[in-house]
């Protein structure tokens, strides 16, 4: 296997999203995973915003979870 140059490592970098709530306002935050989790300001109260944790659905589309796929 070929060595990644540096192009393809920063291109392989993984972002996470993360959703932060406060006053009825929400935000989308997207950073790389290696960064520092951001504390974001409400811009209604000037407060801290709370971090939103969701779920995230798994989808499967191949043929053979099931003992009944064939």
């Amino acid at each position: 296997m070929q060595s990644l140059g540096l192009l393809e490592r920063e291109l392989l970098v993984v972002m996470a999203t993360y959703e932060f709530k406060c006053c009825g306002i929400t935000q989308e935050i997207t950073v790389s995973i290696r960064e520092q989790l951001p504390k974001p300001k409400c811009q209604v109260c000037n407060g801290d915003m709370l971090r939103i944790y969701s779920t995230t659905p798994a989808i499967f589309k191949a043929k053979g979870f099931y003992s009944t796929d064939k």
